[in-house]
């Protein structure tokens, strides 16, 4: 005698709903971010940061003559989108920065 097991088809379905709604949230998202500059279909983002570091000894081998420093660090982010279809879009996110 052969057994069969059943197959349920309706799991594959849940599993595209589930994928179909993690896009739309990430869709969202995207839409949801704020940008500056408008460039046709390209929307972009600049934001600027500046960081800062102090050392109170930039020599580490010796406590002998230790050396202050303290460093800047200007950085300026850049961030694309374009939306190329509905379903479709390329993000671009470069950082430029300075020690």
């Amino acid at each position: 005698m052969l057994g069969c097991a059943g197959v349920w088809a309706q799991d594959a379905f849940r599993a595209s709903l589930a994928g179909q709604a993690a896009a739309e949230a990430k869709k969202r998202a995207a839409e949801n971010q704020r940008y500056n500059v408008k460039l046709g279909p390209v929307s972009l983002r600049l934001v600027g940061q500046l960081g800062l570091e102090g050392t109170d000894n930039v020599k580490y081998e010796t406590d002998e003559n230790a050396e202050a420093d303290f460093i800047f660090r200007p950085q300026l982010n850049l961030t694309a989108l374009w939306r190329v279809t509905e379903k479709n879009s390329l993000n671009l996110a470069l950082g430029f920065g300075y020690d």
